[in-house]
């Protein structure tokens, strides 16, 4: 699974890190609130 997740396009690799970047923003947000 990781070597096939190696070999695809860093492109969309990205887009998921920032998915995820945006998600754990989010959860921060609604526990300050």
């Amino acid at each position: 699974m990781r070597q096939v997740g190696r070999r695809t396009n860093p492109l969309i690799f990205q887009t998921n890190r920032n998915q995820l970047e945006r998600q754990s923003k989010k959860k921060r947000e609604l526990q300050f609130i």
